[in-house]
């Protein structure tokens, strides 16, 4: 029997998706700001539904082929018509045409067109998400808690040192490293998450907020974006510290009606082709879309595109399904 939903989870998930979708429509800075936790939050959240699947199920090698399958494959279809598109683009007006460096770092999911570089993330979260969850069952709760308390200034300090720029030590760092470690942060707390008391949350929601305060004070408070590409402490402390203050005011009784909206769930179960489908208006039609104002046009065009095309999409996999059974 499948484990019943967490209204949190859904909720949480639906404003994730809901705020990286505005940050690509160009809202005003304060706002661009304000909503800097919401990828640290996916992440978060993908570690509370590993959790809550059971974890994982067989062999690390058997979940790691699943999620492939499951992240990857489509990503790369979804790529496939997007580039074709863009490459007749580029036929007609030739300062867009793309490079042979732009078609392979799209499919490598690190730069090229953007926006699906998140897929890897998760992808890569992936890879070590059962190898977390056995350290917290060999561990306990508290060693586990400890380690990874040490392991942010550790990690931290290595993005002072670690290689950059557009070489092979620096491509290495920041999307090897730097972002499995970074966002792996992340992941193990959100694999403890279920186990922490409030009190154990409310410790790490303060020990985020130290170090967000600490690291921003130190460098005069930046914009938390400047330091997200590769993801440093400043910028995961700042996502995190927000993500938990939301997970504890949705565990409130009175937040009871907010968990359970229908419309809530509807964006949670979709927001994978939500994801994708949003960036259709946003790449493809990009010069009709930077002349719409003011910005809340602009997402609300790509809000109604992202769900027609997500409907029609679940409409069309419905019909397909029979007539593969």
């Amino acid at each position: 029997m499948a484990a019943a939903r967490d209204g949190r989870i859904d909720f949480l998930r639906a404003l994730g998706l809901l705020l990286i979708m505005l940050a690509h429509v160009d809202p005003p800075e304060w706002l661009f700001e304000l909503r800097g936790f919401d990828v640290v939050l996916m992440v978060l959240l993908n570690a509370l539904s590993f959790r809550a699947s059971g974890g994982a199920r067989g062999s690390w090698g058997g979940y790691v082929a699943r999620r492939f399958r499951r992240l990857i494959v489509p990503t790369w279809c979804f790529l496939v018509p997007v580039l074709l598109w863009l490459t007749v683009m580029g036929i007609w007006f030739p300062g867009a045409r793309l490079s042979l460096t732009d078609y392979l770092s799209s499919f490598s999911l690190t730069a090229g067109i953007g926006y699906v570089w998140i897929i890897r993330v998760y992808f890569q979260m992936a890879l070590i998400s059962p190898l977390l969850l056995a350290a917290l069952r060999r561990w306990g709760l508290g060693r586990y808690l400890a380690v990874l308390a040490l392991a942010a200034p550790v990690y931290e300090l290595y993005c002072i040192i670690a290689p950059a720029g557009e070489n092979l030590p620096g491509y290495l760092s920041h999307y090897v490293v730097q972002d499995t470690v970074g966002y792996g942060l992340v992941c193990a707390l959100g694999i403890a998450l279920p186990e922490m008391a409030r009190r154990q949350r409310l410790g790490a929601a303060a020990y985020a907020g130290a170090g967000f305060l600490l690291l921003g004070a130190a460098r005069g408070f930046p914009p938390v974006q400047d330091a997200k590409y590769p993801p440093g402490c400043y910028y995961l402390a700042y996502g995190v510290l927000v993500s938990l203050l939301l997970w504890e005011l949705l565990s409130l009784p009175q937040a009871r009606p907010l968990r359970e909206g229908q419309l809530w769930g509807w964006l949670s179960r979709n927001s994978f082709w939500l994801y994708f489908w949003h960036i259709v208006p946003v790449l493809v039609f990009q010069d009709e879309m930077a002349s719409l104002e003011p910005f809340g046009a602009r997402y609300l065009v790509v809000l109604a595109a992202a769900a027609v095309l997500t409907g029609l999409h679940n409409q069309i996999r419905r019909r397909l399904r029979p007539a593969r059974a």
